[in-house]
């Protein structure tokens, strides 16, 4: 029986959260915000004389200026994630409030650094009346990227690094030009994008070297896109065309316009979307649409009736009780199209087949088909039951396994660094198991260790073996060191310049055209970036604090 849970508002912030520490490039070996003379070139080199060694504060502004732009990746990720698989259901919705509130704790935990190192770097500056104004002109949820509004024409920030200045974020830089490496392996720089036939190439979070308006990077080298009728197996099409796989091989034709035939919103012009399998212009939020349209534009807007039994149809948001539908896809989440209108989902004792029949709070039973409560941790609960909303059933009781806790899996350990120790049966959750004790359950060791018939022992470092651990099934090395496969060898990590076959080979993580490259600066310090994500989130009152982690700089 398939399964199907709601997507929790936490766990869709870790999704944001991942997203947002994925920009971040971690620095190569050797590099670190420690104390040093002057900005120098990137990060590593200390952001100016008297600094002490990782220290650091975030100051309001800070705060402010992460907690916007955190907020508005938080709710682009809703749109992605809730606002299609919970078919908008409003229960799920998070306010305003709560994507700030949650952002804002992330940012003074520490996720403000970058917004730190550029107010006090000098190289930025930031527009704080223009970035509340934008942030205050919230949009809608769209299919597409949203049109700007008049109060985020502006720019948010002003770069302060001259073109071929050296620059640490991309925010840095002058209009017209990227932080980025000039031959793919120098220190980041402020550069116009790369012309027809330079270098080019993206790794890491974002790109190692860019090119221009109008060329796409293909074999490391900027090269102008395919035309219609060329081959696009290996090369991007032109603006207004799409690849078509259909023949072979595949080759690059129009997209369509409006009433040319398609099978998805991928086939139609830009603008259109596909409905009754013909291109369509998108209708706004009231607009009249027929029925079996998907050319609505709102992401939880859909073609159905306007009322119960109704035969006009018109753009509006799914629908709850009462409301009219076709299907229950007409209807939000956790509610059924019936007789055609939205009705509740099941209640409890009623029949189900996932945990979607089912109310919010219930859940399908599997060994019944009825929808019951869902059990939260401490209740009673049963093995193919309704899930736990937390934790695991064990022993008859949802729990949710902290140290010490009887589990079967590591997954079932409540805190990110508990694995599970001992013999089926018989085994609790605890901190990894260092070089010479038993493997956990599922063969994790602490941290420098790997599992070898079924005891954690040191991984080996340059020059030696690699070893084969038993937790991630695969020939590993120490730190610092990757696992040569000709040779069978641990072997160091490459420094930018030299060859490489792959990113883990390098220790910036990027390898480009087969060499080492240095890592790009954060995608999140990207000013068009940065403006998107404070004009999708919500302006509303922020309680602004400084925090001080470790010991002030000032």
């Amino acid at each position: 029986m398939m399964r199907t849970r709601n997507v929790p508002l936490l766990a869709l912030f870790t999704v944001a959260l991942a997203a947002f520490a994925a920009c971040e490039p971690e620095p190569a070996e050797g590099e670190g915000e420690g104390e040093g003379e002057g900005e120098g070139e990137g990060e590593g080199e200390g952001e100016g004389e008297g600094e002490g060694e990782g220290e650091i504060v975030l100051s309001a502004d800070a705060i402010e200026l992460c907690s916007y732009s955190l907020a508005g990746t938080l709710r682009i990720t809703y749109g992605a994630v809730l606002g299609f698989d919970e078919r908008c259901t409003v229960e799920a919705a998070p306010s305003g409030a709560e994507l700030l509130a949650m952002a804002q704790a992330a940012c003074e935990a520490g996720a403000a650094a970058d917004w730190q190192i550029a107010l006090d770097g000098g190289r930025v500056t930031f527009d704080f009346a223009a970035i509340r104004a934008c942030a205050a002109a919230e949009l809608p949820l769209t299919h597409g990227a949203p049109d700007v509004p008049v109060a985020c024409a502006a720019p948010l920030t002003t770069g302060h690094v001259a073109a071929g200045g050296a620059c640490v974020q991309g925010w840095d830089c002058p209009t017209g030009t990227l932080c980025e490496s000039s031959d793919l392996m120098a220190a980041l720089s402020c550069l116009a994008p790369a012309s027809q036939g330079q270098p080019c190439a993206s790794g890491g979070a974002g790109a190692v070297r860019s090119c221009a308006e109008g060329l796409t990077c293909a074999s490391y080298t900027c090269t102008t896109p395919a035309d219609q009728g060329d081959a696009c197996d290996q090369l991007d099409c032109d603006d207004g065309l799409r690849c078509d796989y259909g023949v072979d091989p595949a080759v690059c034709v129009a997209r369509g316009g409006v009433g040319d035939g398609c099978a998805s919103d991928s086939e139609c012009a830009e603008g259109l979307g596909c409905a009754g399998g013909a291109c369509a212009t998108r209708l706004q939020d009231g607009a009249a649409c027929l029925d079996g349209d998907d050319a609505c534009d709102g992401t939880c807007s859909v073609c159905r009736p306007e009322q119960s039994g109704g035969a006009a149809h018109a753009c509006l948001d799914r629908g709850g009780q009462g409301a009219g539908c076709d299907d229950t896809d007409d209807c939000r989440g956790r509610f059924v199209c019936t007789a055609g209108a939205c009705a509740p989902a099941a209640a409890v004792g009623e029949g189900c087949v996932d945990d979607a029949d089912c109310r919010l709070g219930l859940g399908c039973d599997g060994a019944t088909d009825l929808c019951a409560t869902a059990p939260t941790p401490g209740d009673a609960c049963v093995a193919g039951g309704v899930e736990c909303t937390e934790g695991e059933c064990v022993d008859g009781t949802c729990v949710v396994a902290a140290a010490g806790s009887p589990c079967t899996a590591d997954s079932h350990c409540e805190d990110a660094d508990r694995v599970c120790l001992g013999t089926p049966g018989n085994a609790t959750c605890g901190a990894p198991p260092a070089i010479g004790a038993t493997c956990s359950v599922n063969g994790a060791c602490a941290e420098g260790a790997y599992c070898t018939g079924g005891s954690c022992a040191a991984l080996p470092g340059v020059g030696a073996g690699c070893v084969y651990d038993e937790g991630s099934q695969d020939r590993v090395c120490g730190e610092g060191a990757f696992c040569d496969d000709a040779t069978d060898r641990c072997v160091g990590l490459f420094s930018p310049g030299q060859a490489c076959a792959s990113g883990e080979q390098c220790q910036s993580g990027v390898c480009a055209d087969g060499t080492c490259t240095q890592a790009a600066a954060s995608c999140m310090t990207n000013p068009g970036w940065f403006q998107m994500t404070v004009m999708m989130g919500l302006l509303v009152p922020l309680r602004l604090r400084a925090l001080r982690r470790r010991a002030p700089r000032r």
